[in-house]
């Protein structure tokens, strides 16, 4: 199910002035990457080695500072 705010940027992503599309865009594609570093972190808390190892890898792709903290946690992790 989609939220209020992001139906809300959805429909804005057809005003007709090109700077409004372009705000509401990069605030769904802000959205998105927020959802997708919460899952990560999830899938890194609940998993087991493998799990932790390719979640610290899907963050440090995703390139966000929102992730650092999970990943200096990590670096700091004994996975043997």
């Amino acid at each position: 199910m989609i939220c209020r705010s992001k139906t809300a940027l959805i429909k804005t992503m057809k005003d007709p002035v090109n700077y409004v599309r372009e705000a509401a865009a990069n605030a769904l594609e802000m959205s998105d990457r927020k959802d997708d570093i919460l899952d990560i972190v999830r899938y890194y808390e609940q998993g087991g080695k493998q799990e932790k190892l390719s979640a610290i890898f899907a963050l440090r792709q995703l390139n966000d500072e929102r992730a650092l903290p999970l990943l200096i946690k990590a670096s700091q992790a004994d996975f043997d």
